[in-house]
């Protein structure tokens, strides 16, 4: 029988201001627990953008982390590296926690957001156990925390520690500072954040209702929430300012004229998006033309003296 668990031990004020409490990792134990006889969710994967639809594609999109963090080891350089017969298990594995409809049809792109999700889930690790322990921040026993083999992780912190891999890691950081309109979105992304924006305006719409005698109005479905709206919202802290100057910039459009500003948007989106594809190219030119010329290097013959 279970037992409760005890409460942890009070400790001074100097240790409880220097811990940090963060979210716990996704589990989904009522998946990854269904029993055989137990019906699948079914879920519907848009072919071309990979996005899933229905009530259960907030739990789908979330165990696409969790099946990429458990099932796939991090010492795999890449995602080319990852063995084909490792990735039919994960996607059979997918198959057996979710009804897909027309499921070849969308398994390209449901593996590439596993792969994004795995990638994501290195960046983290980098970020917030490899090079925040060499900083010497105060961190969390990764290997509990994640269930990570112990010598996968050292092997993988080994490989983060080199200097190719920090010459890699500035010239990332250097693109990241081209981001001059950082959002403070959660991992549900703008799907989310419009559906709160949709319930915020569902509940105005129906006390306006109630104020003004029409309950007629209520059965109305809100209109759509605008873009520059949900732009706007995703670059407004909590304290209610801007992230940056330049949101700020493109913000103070949005109030003087949405119209202008939804053609100033467009040119600001596309402007960063050649910039970064091009920033991103040269990235990934530099390190994958550094891996292909070290494999396509000659080796000495036998026969030559």
């Amino acid at each position: 029988m279970a037992t409760d668990p005890t409460s942890p031990p009070q400790s001074d004020g100097q240790s409880e201001a220097t811990s940090k409490r963060s979210r716990t990792t996704t589990r989904l134990r009522t998946l990854t627990l269904r029993t055989v006889d137990q019906p699948r969710p079914a879920v519907y994967v848009d072919p071309a953008t990979g996005r899933a639809s229905g009530p259960m594609r907030e739990k789908f999109h979330s165990y696409l982390g969790v099946v990429a963090r458990e099932k796939v080891p991090i010492i795999h350089n890449n995602w080319k590296d990852v063995p084909e017969t490792l990735k039919e298990i994960v996607w059979n594995d997918i198959l057996a926690k979710f009804d897909i409809a027309e499921a070849t049809k969308v398994k390209t792109k449901v593996m590439s957001t596993v792969a994004t999700r795995w990638r994501q889930f290195k960046s983290t690790l980098t970020s917030k156990f490899v090079f925040a322990k060499t900083e010497g921040q105060q961190t969390q026993d990764v290997v509990t925390k994640y269930g990570l083999d112990p010598e996968a992780w050292k092997q993988f912190e080994e490989t983060r520690l080199t200097p190719n891999w920090e010459g890699i890691r500035k010239r990332a950081q250097s693109i990241q500072k081209h981001n001059d309109c950082p959002h403070v979105l959660s991992r549900g992304g703008y799907d989310l954040l419009e559906k709160k924006l949709l319930d915020q305006k569902r509940k105005r719409i129906q006390e306006e209702a109630l104020l003004s005698e029409n309950p007629a109005s209520v059965d109305e479905p809100p209109s759509p929430i605008k873009r520059h709206v949900k732009w706007k919202v995703a670059r407004t802290r909590a304290v209610g300012n801007m992230t940056s100057d330049s949101a700020q910039e493109i913000a103070d459009k949005i109030v003087s004229s949405p119209i202008c500003c939804n053609v100033h948007m467009f040119k600001y989106f596309v402007m960063k998006m050649i910039a970064r594809c091009a920033q991103v190219s040269l990235l990934l030119s530099t390190t994958e033309g550094h891996q292909g010329h070290a494999a396509a290097r000659p080796r000495p013959s036998a026969n030559n003296n």
